[in-house]
């Protein structure tokens, strides 16, 4: 599926789950229960043990988006959207990141804690803007004032 697509898809759906576990195990029971509970957007982080292990099943299902999370460099993002992730998550401003992505037709979300870091991120064309560490700097007020 094509990123813009898959935005769309993801503005109507409103909801990302960010399975993070000890093993890939757990992670795969943890996103197949998010799965048939309805949730179509899965994110695994690179912090699961066998994080493209897991992308890779999750990818092959029909009706879920697989996407790789806490993705710290371009190389992890390519390893991830070879074995299928629809989209990538940083917690961090990696403008590196958002090419690698684009260049595979693949949503990049990347963090931004400042308003310097969100135009940037805008800037750079981001399909979308983690805010993060969002409680850090003020949740949904900080939100509410960067509309």
């Amino acid at each position: 599926m094509d990123r813009i697509r898959l935005i769309s898809e993801l503005y109507a759906s409103r909801l990302v789950a960010v399975i993070r576990s000890k093993s890939a195990e757990d992670a795969l029971a943890l996103a197949h229960a998010a799965a048939d509970g309805g949730i179509k957007f899965i994110e695994i982080t690179f912090t699961v043990p066998g994080a493209l292990d897991v992308i890779k099943e999750l990818a092959a299902r029909k009706n879920l988006h697989a996407g790789a999370g806490t993705v710290l460099a371009p190389q992890q993002a390519e390893r991830a959207i070879g074995v299928g992730a629809e989209f990538v998550v940083s917690p961090s401003l990696e403008l590196n990141l958002i090419g690698v992505c684009h260049t595979a037709n693949i949503a990049c979300f990347p963090g931004a804690a400042t308003p310097t870091e969100i135009i940037a991120a805008s800037r750079a064309h981001a399909d979308l803007v983690k805010i993060f560490p969002a409680d850090l700097v003020g949740g949904p007020y900080f939100i509410r004032q960067m509309q």
